[in-house]
């Protein structure tokens, strides 16, 4: 076999590699993700009378249902939703939603803003709580930290208003 041959051979097996990766990601491999972020605060009159106003968006390849949301408080800096959250009443008419592929949506929830303030008062974490399910049936809950919500552009508060990934689905 000569030189150009075992070249020519290398370069085609490299070609039937990459594209069989990409048809691979293409046709069969099945992406969960969500963005997030807070958009803005509004305060209302009434019970509910905080709305804050979120924009979830979904650059994977499959549909998710936000199934459901809750304000969870706790004394945990981890936000973990197994380390004893409490669950506060909210208001809101966005879920159960289906977020379709390459879809932005917006979700408002309104909380009475007398709980919120007296779990500040108490040293409590406050997180709103978004939980998703996959087409598969995967779960995934993720944890919104609004506590540091009103501290005047603390670094912290800063930080509530950032984009947050929802990554990687699992049973």
């Amino acid at each position: 076999m000569s030189q150009n041959e075992i070249i020519t051979l290398t370069f085609s097996g490299i070609a039937i590699l990459v594209s069989s990766i990409t048809s691979y990601y293409q046709f069969f491999w099945k992406q969960t993700k969500a963005n997030f972020r807070l958009v803005w605060i509004q305060n209302n009159e009434g019970q509910f009378d905080r709305k804050y106003c979120y924009v979830i968006s979904n650059p994977g390849n499959q549909e998710l249902l936000l199934n459901s949301i809750h304000l969870l408080t706790g004394n945990s800096d981890k936000g973990m939703v197994s380390e004893s959250y409490g669950g506060h009443d909210i208001e809101s008419i966005d879920y159960p939603k289906v977020i379709k592929v390459g879809e932005i949506a917006p979700v408002n929830i309104c909380i009475n803003s007398n709980v919120y303030g007296k779990l500040n008062e108490y040293n409590k974490k406050v997180f709103i709580m978004f939980e998703f399910v996959s087409v598969n049936g995967r779960k995934k809950e993720f944890l919104h930290d609004i506590t540091a919500i009103g501290k005047n552009q603390s670094k912290e508060e800063m930080k509530v208003w950032e984009s947050n990934l929802l990554n990687g689905f699992k049973y």
